[in-house]
C-alpha cells in the first residue's frame, strides 16, 4: 500500500520522509482509528484519508520533532475519525 501513496510524490525527498512515517506511524493511526470506527474497514478508510492529508501538508511536518510529528498525526487520524463516526450516525 505503501508504493500508491509513494506514487502521488515527485521528489525522493517527499518519498524518504512519507516512507518513515509510514513505517513508524501506520500502526498507532490505526489504532487511533479503531477507538472511533465500527470496523477495520472504516478504520482503514480513516487511515488512507488521513495520509492523504499528510501527503498534502508534507512540508509542514518536521520528523527530525518525534513529538510534534506524533501529535499532528494522531491529531489527523483523530479529526477524520470523528467526522467519520458523525457521518454514520446520520
Amino acid at each position: 500500500m505503501l508504493e500508491f501513496y509513494l506514487a502521488l510524490l515527485d521528489n525522493d525527498s517527499d518519498k524518504g520522509r512519507l516512507s518513515y512515517i509510514y513505517e513508524k506511524y501506520y500502526k498507532l493511526m490505526l489504532s487511533v482509528a479503531n477507538e472511533y470506527s465500527q470496523n477495520k474497514s472504516d478504520a482503514e478508510d480513516i487511515v488512507h484519508e488521513s495520509l492523504m492529508k499528510i501527503i498534502d501538508n508534507l512540508d509542514k511536518i518536521d520528523i527530525g520533532n518525534e513529538v510534534s510529528t506524533k501529535c499532528y498525526i494522531c491529531t489527523i487520524t483523530k479529526n477524520l475519525a470523528k467526522d467519520n463516526t458523525k457521518h454514520n450516525r446520520f
